[in-house]
């Protein structure tokens, strides 16, 4: 998405340009995990629930974790990693996490790597950590929309970019159904991080900036439309942000058109 969803540039990211839209059925992938994703989906713990994602990744060759953001701001982490879960909350590591930055505002999923490992500010050295423990490439899937709040999955290796590009073809299907997957019974045994948006109330203003935030422009030509400045667009979108308990502009319009709030 582009425009005035102010979706950021893949930047360093390796593009995905059919690993997830074009990426052929294995069937004999999904017949060998049936039986994991039925223990998961009946998972009644959240270690359960995570033992049965991981087991599940495990199988195709992925470690994976599973983030989602709670109202008091640190995130709830679904992982059998112990090591690595232990010293991201240690360090802080939510607060400066490039690809936790970058799935707020994506509603697609998207590769990360190598790349990002580079350079000597706080989230490359964050990345460095992650590759050491063994989070060196792999693909984030953000997890947006109602009934619940913001949440993302990642599956990565230790592997080469190449190798790991062509498993991703293999796996995408089955890494993405995974994650929703453990998303809802997450919230099924969490109702209390749902986000309750029938009580949201918008004024008309806001209903303005979002509607033309849906569709495609950007907050000067937004501002340009209604005949206000820039930083009163900004004021007002902010506002509907908030009161959605979006994460991001993607996950506002998605939340706002879903629950009838606005109509493209």
């Amino acid at each position: 998405m582009t425009g005035a969803l102010n979706t950021p540039p893949r930047g360093p990211q390796t593009p995905l340009p059919n690993v997830m839209a074009e990426a052929p059925v294995m069937p004999d992938i999904f017949e060998r995990t049936e039986a994991l994703f039925a223990r998961l989906m009946k998972a009644d713990t959240l270690e359960a629930l995570s033992e049965h994602m991981a087991a599940i990744a495990t199988a195709v060759g992925f470690q994976s974790r599973l983030i989602y953001q709670t109202t008091t701001g640190e995130p709830l982490l679904l992982s059998r990693m112990a090591e690595w879960e232990q010293r991201y909350r240690e360090a802080n590591y939510y607060r400066i996490d490039p690809v936790l930055r970058q799935a707020r505002n994506r509603a697609l999923p998207f590769r990360w790597g190598r790349a990002l490992t580079g350079g000597s500010g706080e989230s490359a050295r964050m990345m460095r950590d992650a590759a050491a423990h063994g989070l060196a490439e792999g693909i984030c899937i953000p997890l947006h929309g109602p009934p619940g709040g913001f949440g993302l999955f990642v599956a990565g290796a230790k592997r080469s970019s190449g190798e790991v590009d062509r498993e991703l073809i293999r796996y995408a299907g089955l890494l993405r159904m995974l994650a929703w997957t453990t998303r809802e019974r997450l919230l099924e045994l969490m109702p209390e991080l749902c986000t309750n948006l029938a009580e949201v109330k918008l004024t008309p203003r806001e209903r303005d900036c979002l509607r033309l935030l849906a569709g495609g422009l950007t907050n000067a030509q937004i501002a340009d439309d209604l005949e206000i400045s820039s930083r009163t667009v900004h004021y007002h979108l902010e506002n509907a942000r908030r009161k959605l308990d979006a994460s991001g502009r993607v996950d506002m319009v998605v939340r706002a058109v879903r629950t009838g709030l606005i109509e493209l």
